[in-house]
């Protein structure tokens, strides 16, 4: 039987947000096993569900109309892939996660081999249908996997003229997810054309070359480049796979997205959910 997990110490981290430019801290508290994952503000809990997302316009928000926690996806991500079912995740300062380096790395490491198995079983949603969600001209399309134990992503997206188009996958079994560093320590990135015009948006205010991948014509304006070629498609994946966690479940599917981003990712998770059958996991290898 494959079983629910929660942390087995307690772990903070600290830093700037990315779009709010504020200083943010945040404890990960263990959690019982039917909790899922909780972010607290003082006396307020909003559960990471897609039901609770408020806004998905430069990243992935949550909120119950009176707090609400900004830019999710890579600590999202982290839990997911350090196999953490459970948890409450509780803001001293600030709203918004820290973005670190850009990337889910340094979350990761605080979480990665510290969990505690619950004796109660995990559960799984399988996708029964074969769909497609649209926005514009991204897409994501999906079909039931193999086996009810696999999941599959592929992205392709376009990157501008030095990168152009790029393609990875990621597959992995749902027991224990497949730990592939090159996504995890992928960076948000922008193009350089574009930063004016997300600054006037108000966003990025925590912004800078030492959390964020900018891509120029000619390659990556950060001084050490490139962590590996694809970092900027293995970052869409990186996404996909935090704001899928907001399903509180974990998806056995086979999915592809082109140019998908959080409101299509949000989208796709809202319709995906009608074609899921969720399963109590009893026959797969434990973690």
């Amino acid at each position: 039987m494959v079983k629910k997990t929660t942390l087995k110490d307690v772990v903070s981290f600290e830093g700037v947000g990315i779009h709010s430019g504020e200083h943010a801290k945040a404890i990960i508290h263990p959690a019982e096993h039917n909790t899922g994952i909780v972010f607290k503000k003082g006396n307020h809990f909003v559960k990471a569900n897609i039901d609770n997302v408020v806004d998905t316009s430069s990243s992935t928000s949550i909120g119950d109309g009176i707090v609400y926690f900004r830019t999710i996806e890579h600590l999202m991500a982290s839990l997911y892939l350090a196999n953490i079912d459970n948890a409450i995740v509780e803001f001293i300062k600030g709203q918004e996660v820290p973005i670190m380096d850009g990337s889910a790395l340094e979350i990761f490491k605080l979480l990665e081999n510290n969990y505690e198995i619950q004796d109660f079983p995990r559960s799984y949603g399988y996708l029964s249908n074969v769909m497609r969600v649209l926005n514009g001209n991204s897409y994501i399309m999906a079909k039931s996997s193999k086996t009810i134990d696999e999941l599959s992503i592929s992205f392709e997206g376009e990157f501008g003229s030095f990168l152009k188009t790029q393609n990875y996958t990621y597959n992995t079994k749902l027991g224990k997810p497949t730990i592939q560093e090159d996504i995890i320590s992928s960076r948000t990135f922008c193009h350089f054309k574009d930063v004016e015009y997300i600054k006037n948006l108000g966003l990025a205010k925590g912004g800078s070359l030492d959390n964020t991948l900018v891509l120029t014509e000619k390659g990556a304006l950060n001084q050490e480049g490139f962590r590996h070629i694809k970092e900027p498609v293995t970052h869409k994946i990186l996404d996909l796979i935090g704001d899928m966690y907001l399903a509180g479940f974990r998806f056995s599917a086979n999915i592809y997205s082109y140019m998908g981003g959080h409101t299509l990712n949000v989208k796709f998770l809202k319709e995906a959910i009608k074609h899921i059958k969720v399963i109590d996991m009893e026959e797969v290898i434990a973690v």
